[in-house]
């Protein structure tokens, strides 16, 4: 196994530059279904780990009690979210729409909402 270090001048270098003209639509549209009851935690450090690594816009999908506190943790995410009570398959599947990547699973659990989202895919 070969172990590379990279240098913080060289890691700039070997990153592709962003255009000044673009915006944040042009790198990546991230959907991140994440974060059960008390696990928003795993929501909010997966899109944070998302936007440090490049990507333009994270959008994530998880349970409507994390929309208060991911709101206050990353504010530029764009939240959806659902009641466990009335979960649409169909709601997931037009969000998904559009979307350059998606991920599935930090703290997600195993209750039967998760195991429906994850049939999905």
């Amino acid at each position: 196994m070969q172990i590379t270090s990279y240098q913080r001048e060289k890691l700039k270098e070997a990153l592709p530059h962003r255009q000044e003209d673009s915006n944040k639509g042009d790198y990546g549209k991230l959907l991140l279904i994440a974060g059960s009851r008390n696990m928003c935690g795993a929501a909010y450090l997966a899109a944070k780990a998302a936007y440090r690594a490049g990507t333009g816009l994270v959008y994530i999908y998880t349970e409507e009690c994390n929309r208060i506190i991911l709101q206050e943790r990353i504010p530029e995410a764009v939240l959806y979210t659902y009641s466990p009570e009335h979960w649409e398959a169909d709601r997931l599947e037009e969000i998904m729409k559009g979307k350059t990547a998606i991920a599935v699973g930090p703290g997600l659990g195993q209750s039967t909402v998760q195991k429906r989202s994850r049939g999905l895919f």
